[in-house]
């Protein structure tokens, strides 16, 4: 199918440009949260994913079935920083498969200026806080 991938709603409803007709009424809604990280990660991969999970689930961005992408991501940010230390070349190839898993999650300046995510505010109600001020 050529053309454009098509956003998920709650990517339209981030960034302000959701259409109520061209929705998919049925299309699935993943639970969100900050998944378990796979014991395979080590070292600065595992960091990694200690580092971005807090930022994407802060974000609400992620969700649990992420996981397998998030863990493809933090891998190869792992080897991206072994193969830096080690001095050795990166081929274009690779920091290109770097670079579309970081912008699957806005981890990229590009990616994240297309979402307007903010943070969850707990317990906070708008209209009681309006009737607050008016009294």
């Amino acid at each position: 199918m050529p053309g454009r991938r098509p956003k998920p709603t709650q990517l339209k409803v981030l960034q302000g440009t959701f259409q109520k007709c061209r929705g998919n009424p049925k299309e699935p809604q993943p639970e969100l949260g900050i998944p378990q990280a796979p014991e395979y990660l080590q070292g600065e991969a595992r960091a990694e994913w200690d580092r971005v999970t807090v930022h994407l689930g802060n974000t609400r961005v992620l969700a649990l079935q992420d996981r397998t992408l998030l863990a493809a991501f933090c891998a190869t940010h792992g080897r991206f920083v072994e193969m830096l230390q080690a001095g050795q070349d990166i081929s274009p190839g690779f920091l290109a498969q770097y670079r579309l898993l970081g912008e699957a999650f806005g981890l990229s300046p590009a990616a994240r200026a297309k979402v307007h995510a903010g943070k969850a505010e707990e317990g906070k109600n708008e209209w009681a806080q309006f009737l607050n001020k008016k009294g």
